[in-house]
This record gives C-alpha cells, structure tokens and sequence, in this order.
C-alpha cells in the first residue's frame, strides 16, 4: 500500500513547523512498521529544505505522487494552501482522504464536507495518533486493499493529440485556441496539453466541455 502525507509546509513558524514534524515523524513511523510505503513532501520538495526545486516540478512530482497512492493522509492542525491544493488533486482521482487533526483544533469545512473524505480521525497525543492510525491503516492492509489507478492505462497521450489536430484542422495558433478558452489560460498551457499523457491532464468534465466548444467539436470525438 502507498500513502502520501499531505500537510502545511510553507508558511509555518518555528514553532509551527517543529508541531508538524513531530506529527509527520509518528505518521511515518506507523506507516513503516506496518509496511506502508509512504511518500512525504517535506522530503522531497519541502520550500524551506529545497527552495530551488521549480514550481513546475514541485506541482507535477506532488500530483504524480498522490495519483499513484492508495490513500492520502492530511495533517490538518495548520491551515495550507497548497495541502488544499493536494486535496483537490486527490478527489480528482479518486484517492480516499484520511483527515488527521488533534481534538479541538478546528477544520475547514471545505474539507470536512468534500466528497472523498473517507474518515476524520482525532486524537489527543502523538501517542494516541499513532494507535489510532496503526489500527486503522492495519486493517486496510489486512483487507488488501487497493485504490491505486492503474497509471499505465491513463498514459497514452489521446487527448492532446486530439486537441492539437483539431486546432490545426480549424487554423487556429496555440494564442488563439487560448483566447476562445478563458483569460486564464495562456498559449503556454495549450502547448503543455498537447503534450501532456491523460494521466497528467485529467481534465475535468467543465473543460472538457470548454473545450470541446472552443474547438466546435462533440465533447466525446476528444475522449474516445
């Protein structure tokens, strides 16, 4: 089984960031005593420990990482852009949400209430965290249970290449496909999805939608 740990990393005072390593260290001892592979930012692309990792890298190798676990595991007791960012991410692939907080501490309700938020787990001490998340993720095991997308089959690059062809076919340069799209998006983003896997895409049924319209075609001649 594979876990990502999801939690605030960047704006964390001392105090803060020493609260959140204890918290992560007993996270990660309970995943190893048990056989849990478990996957943590801090140690990879943690802003303070490695600054000059690209933003580009930062959000592909984190999404990859969460798209191939079994379950994401969040710290929540500081609040975080970027652990709501992860969290999205693993709603859109269907990876089930564990919610650790300690008793008391208050939780948004945008995370609370999303769908994909399997449990909500508090606890009172490091002590008790690590009880309460060995059982639980023990039985997990146990059950041989799987939720991992079988990342091979999402790899093929259909949609882009669709994308790209209908744009050429309609005349229109990677700006003006943008255009037609939203302020938000740029040529840059177009060219990325051209070149991007499904996998990497995901793109959700509203800009399917978008795009389909943009580029004057059903949604399903993208998809199949």
């Amino acid at each position: 089984m594979r876990a990502y740990l999801a939690s605030a990393l960047t704006s964390l005072t001392e105090s803060e960031r020493r609260h959140t390593d204890r918290a992560s260290d007993t996270v990660a001892q309970v995943c190893l005593s048990i056989g849990v592979s478990l996957y943590e930012p801090r140690a990879a692309t943690d802003p303070v420990h490695h600054p000059d990792v690209p933003d580009w890298v930062v959000y592909s190798l984190d999404r990859e990482r969460i798209a191939s676990s079994d379950i994401v595991l969040f710290l929540s007791n500081h609040a975080s852009t970027g652990s709501g960012q992860e969290l999205v991410i693993a709603q859109q692939y269907l990876i089930p949400i564990f919610v650790l907080a300690e008793t008391g501490r208050r939780v948004s309700r945008m995370v609370t209430g999303m769908p994909g938020v399997v449990e909500f787990l508090q606890y009172e001490s490091l002590t008790s965290l690590a009880e309460i998340l060995r059982a639980r993720l023990r039985e997990l095991v146990d059950s041989e249970w799987r939720t991992r997308l079988n990342v091979a089959a999402h790899y093929d690059m259909g949609l882009g290449r669709r994308i790209r062809s209908r744009r050429t076919t309609l005349g229109l340069s990677r700006a003006e496909l943008a255009a037609r799209l939203s302020p938000a998006v740029s040529e840059q983003d177009v060219e990325q999805w051209e070149a991007a896997s499904d996998f990497e895409l995901n793109p959700s049924l509203v800009m399917l939608r978008t795009l389909a319209g943009a580029l004057e075609v059903p949604v399903d001649s993208l998809t199949l």
